[in-house]
């Protein structure tokens, strides 16, 4: 025990003058490196944030406004139920289901021209987000395709 305790206490530390300086560099740029990675990634998620609250209300927007117009529809269909021959009044329905088809048409391309003006406005860090310019997209196509089998179904049921 009294051999290992003497060579303990005369032993040389080992001195790497460069491999000192070395780590601290490396810590540095490790320390920095993570700073600019978590940077980024806030911004990413604050900028993809910002455009699903965006898009959140451009989707009620659409949905209230078709929805309006398919109440409005609705109740014509309803009303004209009663004085009407069967092939009048689904030429009636089909009309009306067509009006409805163009009025989401129209709904559809506003939200598509503000999605665009969104992308195109370079202050909210919209470049970050580029890649899933895509999926809001196709989002609206998903709600378009949607609110269509609703109208068709509501409108022939209510037809029937």
């Amino acid at each position: 025990m009294a051999l290992k305790m003497s060579m303990c206490q005369f032993s040389v530390p080992l001195v790497l003058p460069h491999g000192n300086k070395w780590m601290k560099s490396l810590w540095k740029a490790v320390k920095y490196e993570k700073f600019i990675f978590s940077f980024r990634n806030t911004l990413v998620a604050h900028a993809y944030d910002n455009l699903c609250r965006e898009f959140s209300r451009w989707e009620w927007d659409f949905r209230k406004e078709i929805l309006s117009l398919q109440k409005a529809a609705e109740l014509e269909i309803l009303n004209a139920d009663n004085e009407s021959t069967l092939e009048s009044l689904n030429k009636f329905v089909e009309s009306k289901i067509s009006e409805m088809f163009g009025k989401i048409s129209g709904q559809k391309e506003t939200m598509n021209k503000k999605l665009c003006d969104y992308y195109k406005s370079k202050d909210k860090h919209v470049n970050l987000i580029e890649k899933h310019k895509m999926d809001f997209i196709h989002s609206i196509n998903s709600v378009e395709n949607e609110i269509k089998r609703s109208i068709c179904g509501n409108c022939t049921e209510k037809h029937l």
